[in-house]
């Protein structure tokens, strides 16, 4: 088969930046961000009731899935680590509930320099959004420049076979802004690095982890290398803040179930169903505890901190759901009674 003919049946394809793939950790995310950048840059003059903002704009699952080809997880999965890295916010507003998007291109600048700074790379001389030569992004597969510079080595005889490495070095050698006088201790810190490397940072990060120890070995942890140890060990112990609750909500459960939610609130479930994505609601719907006072509805997450995110990025639709099924008076708290 010709390839114009191999042209002729394929779709518009996403200008998407390798970059992106390195400042998200994910191939998923960074087409998605390819694609919402493309869409910032359109962001329509007429905008539905309820918008946001005037720098937002609304997709629906079935049109990223029509663009990209993500399936409904692999879009879960790209927005989760987009509005993590900050690069995207995502937001349900108005009647009936759209998704909204965001894309923050000054957070996203200053990742990508970061990378480029981090990984010693010049700044790329493309366009930041994905323009080549002026064309539509959103039909062009963009091919990055070379970011390899020219530098002067000495020629290697070729019969003469390329040095063993020898056996890591017992101690640190200092040097790289890391090394110290105390080796065990640098030595813990090189063990548990690599270690969250390969937990936080995925291949892109370590992919070969007994080299990133030897090389820390021979040249110490750097200032940013020590930033990348400090902000891992707050993710792993919000983590395991956040594991201690659930066991502890899931021991109170098994010992004093919970009662029966109110019909109001079953009602109003089949509203939330139809307006919240899938995943979403399952991680922030279906774990609230519902119960009806004299005062009207009490809606019961785990902690405050997961009461006040409910308020901000579900409020609305609960409030309008409940309205919908004949109720009124309703508060969202959070903690145990």
């Amino acid at each position: 088969m010709a390839y114009s003919s191999i042209l002729s049946m394929l779709e518009r394809p996403i200008a998407y930046q390798p970059v992106y793939r390195r400042i998200t950790g994910s191939t998923v995310a960074a087409v998605m961000l390819s694609q919402a950048i493309y869409w910032q840059q359109r962001v329509p003059e007429h905008r539905p009731e309820g918008c946001p903002g005037p720098d937002w704009w609304h997709h629906t699952r079935d049109e990223w899935e029509l663009e990209t080809g993500l399936s409904r997880h692999e879009q879960d999965t790209a927005k989760k680590q987009l509005v993590k890295s900050g690069v995207l916010s995502v937001r349900r507003a108005g009647l009936p509930a759209l998704t909204y998007y965001r894309v923050d291109t000054a957070i996203l600048v200053k990742k990508i320099e970061e990378y480029h700074q981090f990984a010693g790379l010049r700044p790329s001389s493309q366009p930041d959004c994905g323009h080549l030569d002026g064309r539509d992004p959103a039909v062009n597969i963009i091919v990055p420049e070379s970011t390899t510079e020219t530098t002067t080595t000495t020629p290697t005889t070729p019969s003469t076979p390329p040095p063993t490495p020898g056996p890591d070095p017992p101690t640190l050698q200092g040097g790289g802004g890391g090394g110290g006088d105390d080796g065990d201790g640098d030595q813990g810190e090189i063990g548990e690095y690599v270690a969250l490397a390969r937990r936080h940072g995925g291949p892109d990060k370590c992919r070969d982890p007994r080299g990133l120890r030897r090389y820390l070995c021979r040249h110490g942890l750097s200032d940013d290398h020590r930033a990348e140890l400090a902000e891992w060990r707050v993710a792993d112990a919000a983590a395991g803040r956040h594991r201690k609750i659930i066991a502890a909500a899931a021991a109170e459960e098994a010992d004093d179930p919970p009662p029966d939610p109110p019909a109001v609130w079953v009602a109003a479930l089949e509203h939330l169903r139809r307006q919240i994505p899938d995943a979403d609601y399952a991680l922030w719907i279906e774990p609230l505890r519902v119960v009806a006072t004299a005062d009207g509805v009490v809606i019961r997450a785990s902690t405050r901190l997961e009461a006040a995110q409910i308020r901000d990025r579900y409020g609305s639709a609960i409030a309008a759901a409940i309205q919908a099924v004949g109720g009124e008076k309703y508060t969202i708290v959070g903690g145990s009674p």
